[in-house]
């Protein structure tokens, strides 16, 4: 978790540690988070890698169109992303997952997806 005023203020940290042993205990899962720490932004780019494109498959998700100059060039970027083969070959190779208010997770084929561009 990125460290900034506003994280520390909530407490982010320990209430992200809180949720995770909160959602291993819900799902049974044999693991218990004793530790969560802010950091400077900048020192942990797997984490920023994520964030990136999670924010980029929510682009894809929300598919919102708009006049709005930053609409406009956020999704071209995306569009443009999505061409490259071997970016596409990586998207393709995460598991995403779908939750539909139930209790399970279902897994999404992002190639079968109907947010995927065709090929």
């Amino acid at each position: 978790m990125f460290n900034s005023s506003e994280y520390k203020t909530i407490g982010l940290d320990k209430l992200v540690q809180n949720q995770l042993n909160i959602q291993a205990l819900y799902r049974r899962e044999q693991f218990t988070v004793t530790s969560s720490h802010l950091v400077t932004k900048g020192r942990e780019i797997g984490v920023e890698l994520t964030v990136l494109i999670l924010g980029m498959v929510r682009t894809i998700i929300i598919n919102k169109s708009g006049a709005e100059k930053s609409i406009v060039e956020q999704n071209k970027l995306v569009v443009e992303l999505l061409n490259n083969q071997d970016f596409y070959s990586f998207l393709s190779g995460i598991k995403y997952f779908e939750w539909t208010g139930t209790s399970d997770l279902t897994e999404i084929d992002f190639t079968d997806s109907s947010y995927a561009l065709p090929r």
